[in-house]
Formats: C-alpha cells, sequence, structure tokens
C-alpha cells in the first residue's frame, strides 16, 4: 500500500462484519502468555531509555509488509483459547483519573454499546465510573498500552499525552502477530514527549506499528501500518522527520472518507 498517498479506513478489532471503528473492543483475544512473549521481543529493559537507543537483540527491519514470516519468539500468540488470564501491568502505573477509553473506544459488548468519540454514559463528573463493581466484562479486561507495556513511555498516559496505545493483532495466512496501535486523539498528540522515541523503539524492534487517527464521533477511523514509512527517519535517527511523516498521515487519516459506525443489534436469539 501506498502510504504516501492514502490511509484506508481503519478494520474492525472486535466482531466481524457489519461497520466498525478501528478502535472497536470487545471479546479480547490478548493472553497473558502473548503479552509476555510480546514484552520479552521489544527488550523493555533497554530499548527507548536515554538519549540512545540500545538493544538486547537488533533486528531487521521488514521492508515490505510481511505479517506471516518469521514468527519467532512472538510467534504461536494463544489467541483465541480463552484463558483470560489478567495480564501482568506495569509496577507503579495506574489509570487514576484517567478514563480515555471511555471515550476514544467503540464499545460493542452485549451489555454496553457506544460509538467512538462519545463519552460512556456511566462515567462520572470525576471521570470514575457509576458501575465499577458491574461493569461489561469488555471494560474488566481492557487494559491500553501504557499499562501493559514497559517500553511505552512513561509520559505518553493517555489523558496526559493525548495517545492512546492499543494491542493490535493482525493474521495472515492464518498466522496472528502481536502489534502496537497509536491513536493520536487530537493535534497537540503529535508533540507528546516521548511519542517519536517510542515510536521509533516499536519499528527498531521490528513490531508492527499502525498509526490511527479517528474520525469524528460516531463514524469510523483511519488505520495504517507505518514501519515502512518512517523506517528512514527511525534509522538515521531524524525526529523531526519522522514527527513530520506522522503530522502528513494524520492529515490524511482526518481527510479521508469516514461512514457511521454501526454497532451489533441485540436480539432474542444472540447478536445480528
Amino acid at each position: 500500500m501506498d502510504t504516501d498517498r492514502s490511509l484506508p479506513p481503519g478494520g474492525p478489532l472486535g466482531r466481524p462484519g457489519g461497520r466498525h471503528d478501528g478502535g472497536t473492543v470487545g471479546r479480547s483475544i490478548f493472553t497473558a502468555a502473548g503479552i509476555i512473549r510480546f514484552r520479552r521481543r521489544i527488550g523493555e529493559d533497554t530499548i527507548g531509555y536515554g538519549s540512545t537507543i540500545r538493544y538486547k537483540s537488533p533486528r531487521p527491519i521488514e521492508t515490505r509488509y510481511r505479517l506471516a514470516q518469521s514468527p519467532g519468539p512472538l510467534g504461536g500468540i494463544d489467541a483465541g483459547k480463552g484463558d483470560n488470564v489478567e495480564p501482568e501491568l506495569v509496577a507503579g502505573r495506574e489509570c487514576g483519573s484517567c478514563n480515555v477509553c471511555c471515550v476514544a473506544l467503540t464499545i460493542d459488548d452485549p451489555e454496553l454499546k457506544k460509538p467512538q468519540g462519545y463519552r460512556c454514559r456511566n462515567a462520572l463528573p470525576d471521570n470514575s465510573c457509576a458501575i465499577y463493581a458491574t461493569r461489561p466484562h469488555t471494560c474488566r479486561e481492557f487494559y491500553c498500552g501504557w499499562r501493559q507495556l514497559k517500553w511505552i513511555r512513561e509520559t505518553l498516559r493517555p489523558d496526559r499525552s493525548g495517545v492512546l496505545v492499543r494491542l493490535h493483532v493482525e493474521v495472515s495466512d492464518g498466522t496472528p502477530r502481536m502489534g502496537v496501535v497509536f491513536s493520536l486523539l487530537t493535534h497537540a498528540a503529535l508533540k507528546a514527549d516521548g511519542l517519536a522515541e517510542t515510536i521509533a523503539a516499536g519499528v527498531l524492534a521490528d513490531v508492527p506499528v499502525f498509526l490511527h487517527v479517528p474520525g469524528p464521533p460516531g463514524y469510523t477511523a483511519s488505520q495504517v501500518r507505518i514501519n515502512e514509512a518512517v523506517q528512514h527517519a527511525v534509522l538515521t535517527k531524524d525526529k523531526p522527520a519522522l514527527l513530520q511523516t506522522l503530522r502528513r498521515l494524520r492529515a490524511i487519516g482526518r481527510a479521508a472518507r469516514h461512514e457511521p459506525i454501526v454497532l451489533a443489534r441485540q436480539t432474542d436469539g444472540g447478536v445480528a
């Protein structure tokens, strides 16, 4: 795909079928084992910190979109086995008053449905949840990337940076591969401290990195893999060029066609 010319609408992350925003959350397919392997692949205790990025094990950058090749230590993600073990979270990081996921994501759960861009009806003025003790399964098992991945910079807490990081699984030829989605919720998010460094860390570690640009509230988003688009800037450590590429892709995404989000209808016989 030529990212210089188009940023296509993002595909569904939740229930297949229908029109969904690229930030839909439904039943989780991330398992504790898969996420642990993902952390190890990045080398989270060394990558992305300090002025010089260091690596436990340097990896070549893909020059083509090859999701099915070189599974390595990330291969064999236990997607679909249903072992909903609570993932290990980064010590010292708490949601606190952040409820960005309650606004920015489309929630398509039998117990709660809302399109992206609209504040959840259960969110209270202080950003707490009115039904926290009985919140839907989808809400219980969702954690953003900032909570789960240490190599996501501390400064990228969603409510302070305008950047929402999510885990994302791409499947090609039946082989799942875990990647990371960076949702730029505002124009100011491009100036978030640590954004460029974190994206560079993922690209250099050969992790699929996606840029997600929300549409208007209630409309679909645009999402594109950016590894190849930022590869040269990352390899030459050209931070201004990397940020310029992100600005350009965000502008393309905002100008793309966005369609109304259609959520699944609940019927007596199940989901329609």
